[in-house]
């Protein structure tokens, strides 16, 4: 870390003129300690006798591990403090980078151990705005989040007021202190399970409800705090050593809080009555009834006065907030729920308490593993992969619902018309009188909507959701899930490319490298023209043939970089292609959809189906006479010598 200083700092860097114009120039970066006690010899620092260059931390303990100080002292003054904070860093924005939104909440409530609420609501606040879902978000779920936050900022304040304490020596201020914050931390335990670390506050709303007896609990703390506080404030402003050692002292007027922008108590006890609560409500904030607490004193002592004052009126906003949980009624997923209703975002299961801990509730375990398949990739995917946001620049992922514009267009593909629907009506009929369970033809139903646009679109989402009583979240995760359905328009040719272990060394990964650059597209992109769609696949069953490209789910076989540039630029020019194996015609993409929705095209038997490579094996054992082993008998029954040959 390299600052300037004052002229009277120890040099460290910088010429002549840097130092005329900005001071001297110092750098703290670790392993640096010869540099600094050069330096302080060389800038006399020690003429009175009485100056010390002290290095406090990281190992100190009262700093935790993640803050250097280099202290400059004469005698019990300090006079120059230069802080390292390198030391802080802990990489949790880089591993949020690699988590879904959700999971985020669980390293975000880590940056700050004595704050870890506003942490979370800030965090969730700006995921739910990406999301433009700010206004759905349950008034129950806001008021929960308000009340954690005002003790989240009661207990914060508790735990620098009392080790403030404890530093001039007063150690029952300390404990008294502590006393209150453990009470509040038992509240925390009660309501989220744990004492710190909580990420009890997600997107779209609360993991859970307040448990039973919650209210109460928190009630019983209400009654017993203000006494609390009068006793930690009597002891403390009774104290002259803490009064004589606070009053004056850090002095930072308003002019310094702007100029190094400073905010919270620092900066209210400086004249400003600057509070977000009320200038930039959030979670409802601009509902409660509280004041700022402000004062002109700018020291040490005026700042502990700010913090005894927050902390009434933040247990005057409590208040407020559980009076109106109770006169909500009692709670209820559907008539006053925590997290919000939509599927895409708020965690599929209801959570509940049992013996291995918090988790699904065995109600939703047994839909979603015994009733419904949807459902049960739903969970998968919003587990695993979680939901989505804005792009940079306001752009949404492909199919995402909230792109409606004003008229209720998505996209740039309008409405099913009427003419559409009563055709979809008529052909999903079909495909669903085959099924024992209507619901079990969702998938060749997707690919029939598949095969009308070229891709599933939203339009399509909504159509299959109301055909089989299913949610529209349910239904994209199950077209998320495989990767036959498409969420991009697909151009007339939808090109495989096997990359899987044996394709990719036999060829493959080259063939998509040369067809990539050659089509000028990437994965799973669409030519200018709007005919072809390059995509690398995972396997095309069909690994005696390696490497294999399919078109439109049809084999070609034994493929090399020339031969797969060929084939697309043939498909480009409309010439007539046919595949190795398989009907001698190439459908399209948008019919070989319709195909796989079970209307026949009369070529399913046309062609070769398996070459000779494949019935190689047959081939052996018919000229070896091998046949599989027989069942095994009754027990006991051992086969005889003969049959044993």
């Amino acid at each position: 870390m390299t600052q300037a200083q004052s002229p009277q700092a120890p040099a460290g860097a910088g010429d002549a003129e840097d130092e005329a114009a900005e001071g001297r120039v110092y750098t703290v970066s670790g392993e640096d300690w010869d540099e600094l006690v050069a330096a302080a010899n060389e800038a006399r620092d020690f003429q009175s006798g009485e100056r010390l260059v002290i290095n406090m931390g990281p190992q100190h303990p009262s700093t935790h591990g993640v803050l250097r100080l280099v202290l400059t002292i004469e005698g019990e003054t300090v006079q120059e403090v230069r802080a390292s904070i390198g030391y802080l860093h802990t990489g949790i924005e880089k591993n949020m980078e690699f988590r879904t939104w959700t999971q985020g909440v669980t390293f975000c409530t880590r940056m700050d151990y004595l704050m870890p609420f506003f942490n979370e609501a800030a965090y969730c606040i700006a995921v739910e705005r990406l999301l433009g879902i700010e206004d759905k978000v349950p008034e129950r779920a806001q008021i929960i989040r308000v009340m954690l936050m005002e003790f989240n900022r009661i207990s914060s304040h508790l735990q620098g007021i009392g080790p403030m304490g404890m530093e001039l020596g007063a150690t029952t201020i300390f404990l008294q202190g502590l006393r209150m914050r453990e009470r509040i931390l038992d509240l925390y335990e009660l309501i989220t399970g744990l004492r710190m670390n909580h990420a009890y506050i997600r997107p779209g709303g609360l993991s859970q409800d307040l448990p039973p007896g919650a209210l109460e609990a928190i009630r019983a703390f209400l009654d017993g705090a203000p006494k609390l506080v009068h006793d930690l404030r009597a002891l403390i402003d009774a104290n002259p050593v803490f009064i004589g050692r606070t009053k004056g002292v850090a002095y930072l007027d308003l002019a310094g809080c702007m100029a190094l922008g400073v905010t919270g108590p620092m900066l209210r006890s400086a004249g400003l009555p600057w509070d977000l609560r009320k200038s930039q409500p959030y979670c409802g904030y601009e509902s409660y009834e509280f004041d700022v607490p402000v004062n002109d004193m700018c020291d040490a002592y005026g700042r502990y006065l700010i913090r005894m004052d927050e902390i009434e009126q933040s247990l005057r906003i409590v208040r407020q907030c559980v009076d109106r949980l109770a006169a909500r009624g009692p709670a209820g997923s559907d008539t006053d729920p925590v997290m919000i209703k939509d599927a895409k975002i708020g965690w599929p299961a209801r959570l509940s308490l049992g013996p291995d801990g918090l988790g699904p509730s065995p109600e939703h375990i047994a839909h979603i593993m015994g009733q419904s398949m949807e459902a049960l990739i739903h969970h998968f995917k919003l587990i695993t992969e979680g939901f989505r946001v804005r792009r940079s620049g306001g752009r949404r992922d492909p199919g995402d619902r909230e792109h409606r514009s004003g008229d209720g267009r998505r996209g740039q593909v309008m409405p099913f018309s009427e003419d559409v629907r009563s055709r979809l009506d008529a052909d999903a009929a079909q495909i669903i009188g085959k099924y024992p369970r209507p619901r079990s033809a969702l998938l060749p139903v997707l690919h029939l909507v598949q095969s009308e646009e070229g891709f599933v679109s939203a339009d399509g989402i909504e159509y299959c959701a109301a055909k089989f009583g299913l949610t529209e979240a349910e239904v994209t995760a199950v077209v998320s899930f495989y990767t036959m359905y498409k969420r991009r328009p697909v151009g007339d040719y939808h090109v495989g490319v096997c990359t899987n272990t044996l394709c990719a060394v036999m060829g493959g990964d080259q063939i998509f490298a040369e067809l990539s650059e050659h089509l000028g597209v990437g994965n799973d992109e669409t030519t200018p023209d709007g005919k072809v769609v390059l995509e690398h696949v995972e396997c095309n069953a069909a690994c005696d043939y390696a490497p294999v490209v399919m078109v439109n789910w049809e084999f070609f076989d034994n493929m090399t970089p020339q031969s797969a540039r060929q084939l697309v630029d043939d498909l480009r020019a409309g010439n007539q292609v046919s595949p190795t194996r398989g009907p001698g015609r190439l459908c399209t993409w948008r019919e070989a959809s319709r195909i796989l929705a079970g209307f026949n095209d009369e070529q399913a038997t046309a062609g070769p189906a398996a070459g000779p490579a494949s019935l190689v094996g047959l081939k052996l054992a018919k000229e070896h006479r091998w046949t599989a082993p027989e069942p095994a008998g009754p027990a006991g029954d051992q086969p005889s010598a003969k049959e044993s040959r």
